[in-house]
């Protein structure tokens, strides 16, 4: 994209589809419990392997970053989900138990407006 200012609609829905592509994807991530065995490779791999350690450490620590920036967005991502449900809960909730005030509204429940 030349312009990051400027965005077409197909990049725009194309962006938005891959961004809740990856949040989909990183819910089902582990990052705490794989953090916990990189830190587990990190303490006992100089001790067991120096050499393949010395080999492998660049890129574990590299692996290591990543998961760790992952981490505050699966948090929103499960904090969005955990909204989300709350919402449709709100909104299944408001729709098998309206109001009395709503049941009283006219003495016809407000879910029968303009059905027969």
């Amino acid at each position: 994209m030349a312009n990051s200012q400027r965005m077409s609609d197909e990049e725009y829905a194309t962006t938005q589809e891959h961004l809740l592509f990856v949040a989909h994807f990183c819910r089902g991530l582990e990052l705490a419990a794989f953090l916990s065995r990189i830190g587990i490779s990190e303490a006992l791999g100089p001790i067991i392997h120096p050499t393949l350690y010395n080999e492998a450490g660049e890129p574990l620590r590299d692996i290591k970053r990543l998961a760790q920036s992952l981490q505050p967005f699966q948090a929103e991502v499960f904090r969005q989900v955990e909204n989300h449900k709350k919402i449709r809960q709100a909104a299944t909730d408001a729709v098998l138990s309206p109001s009395k005030e709503d049941t009283e509204k006219d003495g016809v429940c407000s879910l029968d407006n303009g059905i027969g």
